[in-house]
């Protein structure tokens, strides 16, 4: 019964997240981008409802933890994630106490208060914790998973279809430093059931920073994600774009993670200008990575299953190599990408 309860509450905590993340968009979108006073205060009009909005969300939250927390005494897993889901929630309700009274005065100061609270939240995180729960859960507690959890969204028929799928698989690419190579596979096996209602096998990763030996000094990272659905063999190999991360937590010194952050947007960097805007062959060395990882991933997966289908992933530098990839050596049988570099011709 706990874990029936448990599997509830989740779902519900998942939905209240996606809803507090609609929220911090729907904020940004109201910031005026304009000195016209009239057409400021229409930009700012729905400040009340945001803020009124924004206070239900929270209740919610932490009642749906303070719930959760008297259910997980039994398993050490679930306690410590769900601890720091609570943390972080206790986290971002000090730092709303403490918030200078002033900024609440004038519209625009609202405003901005609410979009710093809503960051404060630290949404993502909680969300990668909320789905790394639920991952254990259908692992553990398979049939009262199934029984219980209801997803927020419409079941496809293959995963490829679903574009929120294709989404979470180059999201991966991201957060993926905040799960263990076991809850990364639990994670596949969540998002896949989450969004076709459907059981996978025989879950294999390959990260491009273990395989090349280059890639972490040039830049370049990619990840395949292998698994078997209906008895059909599928990879996912999804390109990270150009973006280089603050929040590693397996670097604890900030000037470690800064100099981390600077040396990777700087190798993003260079292969663009280079390689991709000017056309220099003598610094094309994450597409020839690219091209090295993409060709052993597939060469392994076909061994294991000489029909898998390869789908390419991709946002921004990432989809820039989807694209070309294809163009060049023409190994997915589909692909996606969103805001994808452009492709040098030469």
């Amino acid at each position: 019964m706990e874990t029936e309860q448990m599997i509830i509450y989740l779902t519900r905590l998942e939905t209240v997240l996606d809803d507090l993340g609609k929220l911090l968009f729907k904020a940004h979108l109201k910031v005026p981008l304009t000195l016209d006073r009239e057409q400021s205060q229409e930009l700012l009009r729905q400040n009340n409802r945001f803020e009124f909005r924004y206070q239900q969300l929270r209740n919610q939250k932490t009642k749906l933890l303070k719930q959760l927390l008297k259910l997980t005494s039994g398993d050490i897993y679930l306690r410590q994630k769900i601890g720091q889901l609570n943390e972080l929630n206790q986290q971002s309700q000090a730092a709303l106490v403490a918030a200078p009274e002033y900024n609440r005065q004038r519209k625009i100061n609202r405003l901005r208060q609410l979009i710093l609270n809503l960051q404060g939240e630290k949404i993502e995180t909680s969300i990668v914790l909320c789905d790394q729960v639920l991952a254990y859960l259908y692992e553990t507690e398979k049939t009262a998973f199934i029984a219980h959890y209801r997803p927020n969204v419409a079941p496809v028929a293959v995963p490829f279809l679903s574009r929120d799928f294709k989404m979470a698989m180059m999201m991966l690419n991201y957060m993926d430093i905040m799960f263990t190579p076991v809850e990364l596979q639990r994670h596949i096996r969540l998002l896949v059931y989450r969004y076709t209602q459907e059981s996978v096998d025989n879950v294999l990763i390959y990260d491009a920073r273990t395989i090349l030996p280059n890639a972490e000094k040039t830049g370049f990272s990619a990840v395949a994600y292998y698994f078997t659905f209906k008895q059909q063999s599928m990879t996912f190999i999804s390109y990270k774009g150009t973006e280089g991360t603050m929040d590693d937590p397996r670097i604890k010194s900030f000037r470690q993670r800064l100099d981390n952050y600077v040396r990777e947007s700087y190798q993003d960097w260079k292969y663009n200008i280079d390689a991709m805007l000017i056309g220099h062959t003598d610094n094309d060395e994450q597409l020839q990575l690219a091209r090295r990882f993409t060709r052993y991933v597939v060469r392994h997966v076909k061994k294991i299953e000489a029909t898998t289908r390869i789908y390419g992933l991709g946002h921004s530098l990432g989809g820039h190599f989807v694209q070309t990839l294809q163009l060049l050596d023409q190994p997915f049988n589909a692909g996606y990408t969103l805001n994808a570099a452009p492709v040098q011709l030469k």
